[in-house]
């Protein structure tokens, strides 16, 4: 993941799933600023850049994240922590989870390191991804991909 954000000069990332990766990919994005900002801070049109937004929807996750992460990666706003509902719902007729909310931005870089397939709320006729028989169906990638940049 470091070697990943890294090699492609990573500038936004967006987090579904908090926790070790969340530290690693702030770190990146600290040495990516170190090494590309003078650049891209008059060249790009672009927000959040050297941010790390991370979601999850398990307020203990993130209090144990926030716990270990290094109080410059936080302070200096590198990385910002977002707790949100997991909810089922429908995505082109097909029952998924969506995290509401979600950051409004435009990443770089999508790591889905969740949900967790049994904590989602609701269901749709009585069908619901919390059963063990049953995978994760996050679609919030779907949802906003006509948006990304290429």
């Amino acid at each position: 993941m470091y070697f990943l954000a890294r090699e492609r000069k990573v500038r936004t990332i967006l987090e579904f799933g908090v926790g070790k990766s969340t530290i690693v990919f702030g770190d990146a994005l600290c040495r990516n600023k170190e090494n590309y900002f003078h650049i891209t801070n008059t060249s790009l049109r672009r927000v959040n850049l050297y941010e790390c937004h991370a979601v999850d929807n398990y307020q203990i996750w993130l209090d144990k994240c926030r716990n270990e992460i290094p109080q410059a990666l936080e302070s200096e706003g590198v990385i910002t922590l977002h707790l949100a509902r997991l909810i089922i719902d429908q995505f082109k007729g097909r029952i998924c989870t969506f995290y509401d909310p979600i950051p409004n931005l435009c990443p770089d870089l999508i790591y889905l390191d969740g949900p967790d397939q049994l904590s989602a709320e609701g269901d749709i006729r009585g069908v619901t991804t919390a059963h063990q028989d049953r995978m994760p169906m996050a679609a919030d990638l779907l949802s906003f991909e006509h948006f990304l940049q290429p």
